[in-house]
């Protein structure tokens, strides 16, 4: 789960809680006589989906989980288990959940390991429950309409890869990868709506940049947080149907992946059984990426606030005499786990941040500029 560019960048009855096993959550296809919208909530680019859990005492449940195409296990919040069942799960072990569904469609079992999220949550600006893995819908079509904003599962197949609309995701494992070119290499890109950066992927010595690279992102991962350069590529990427010319890339040293300021260009429609995906550009071709903005500090999530892990030189966090340990607890007022959907340094725009170092407070106001062109 990636984060922008100056920001910190995804229930069980006592009865079931012996039953510590795992195991896809997948749809049944009988479920689905016709289209269905499942989700209409998008957070920060990411897809979030409201389940339900009825016990077996009858009483229902609601849940709040992340979906991510770039996942290939799904997780819940300790949290969300006790406030629903009283009990409390060590981090690692296996729950097991019945009669869960969503927008009126039935599940199958669902067996997700227990795993702290509020750090996620923290990061994107909106608390969830449950991180919900590609393949929960694997028995169905399953599109992700940026347009619309919308997810929807169906009956039915995609016809065979074409090159033109549909396309092969045959890759490393059962997440969806699309091959393409970077610089003078072929590479397989997973296709991560559980990103909300560009393209990532690994340093070579063909990657050329238009103007100067700067190190301005943070990703966090499940567990992790890296650090990225980030500059605009000399040249082009064509994925699927679409080019991307002088695309903002940034360097990894994780998965290469292709995230939400690509795939918001598309129509995507996801046939797991037969490893295709159908590309449908909401955008003319070549599409060009909007510079890059942000305030300098990038932050990562820390308990209830974020701290600064990183200063841009030259920016105005630097001019602001912020420093790598300040704690930000406010933004624009509003304290920072509970700021809604824009996550930190992503709005194009001067923002007030409320700091603590050393147990003084004091607030400040940042600009937005251009941190690659």
């Amino acid at each position: 789960m990636d984060q922008g560019t100056s920001g910190v960048s995804h229930r069980i009855s006592a009865a079931l809680l012996a039953a510590l096993l795992f195991a896809p959550f997948a749809a049944r296809p009988d479920a689905a006589p016709s289209e269905t919208v499942v989700s209409e909530q998008i957070c920060s680019g990411l897809f979030f989906v409201p389940l339900e859990w009825e016990s077996r005492d009858g009483e229902k449940h609601e849940l709040m989980a992340l979906f991510d195409t770039g996942a290939s296990r799904s997780f819940i919040d300790p949290d969300a288990i006790e406030r629903i069942s009283g009990k409390r799960l060590e981090v690692g072990t296996r729950a097991v959940m019945e009669n869960v569904s969503v927008a009126g469609l039935n599940f199958s079992k669902f067996r997700p390991r227990v795993r702290e999220l509020d750090h996620l949550g923290l990061a994107l600006g909106q608390e969830f429950d449950v991180f919900l893995q590609f393949e929960a819908f694997d028995k169905l079509l399953l599109t992700l309409d940026y347009g619309k904003r919308e997810m929807r599962v169906s009956k039915g197949e995609l016809p065979k890869p074409d090159g033109e609309l549909v396309f092969s995701t045959k890759g490393r494992d059962s997440r969806p990868w699309i091959r393409t070119r970077v610089g003078s290499r072929k590479r397989s890109l997973l296709l991560d709506s559980g990103s909300n950066g560009t393209i990532s992927v690994r340093p070579h010595r063909s990657i050329r940049w238009v103007g100067q690279s700067a190190k301005i992102r943070l990703a966090q991962g499940m567990s992790d947080l890296e650090l990225n350069e980030v500059g605009r590529l000399d040249g082009s990427i064509q994925v699927g149907p679409l080019e991307f010319a002088e695309p903002i890339l940034s360097l990894t040293t994780d998965t290469e992946l292709v995230g939400y300021d690509v795939l918001k260009h598309f129509v995507l429609t996801f046939d797991q059984k037969n490893r295709r995906v159908r590309m449908q550009p909401l955008s003319d071709s070549p599409v060009r990426m909007v510079s890059r903005t942000g305030t300098g500090a990038l932050l990562r999530p820390r308990g209830d606030a974020v701290e600064i892990a990183r200063i841009v030189p030259g920016s105005s966090a630097q001019e602001a005499g912020l420093e790598p340990g300040d704690r930000v607890t406010h933004v624009d007022g509003v304290p920072v786990a509970e700021r809604g959907c824009n996550p930190v340094g992503e709005q194009e725009r001067a923002v007030e941040y409320r700091v603590v170092r050393g147990g003084q407070e004091r607030v400040v106001m940042l600009e937005y500029e251009v941190l690659v062109e």
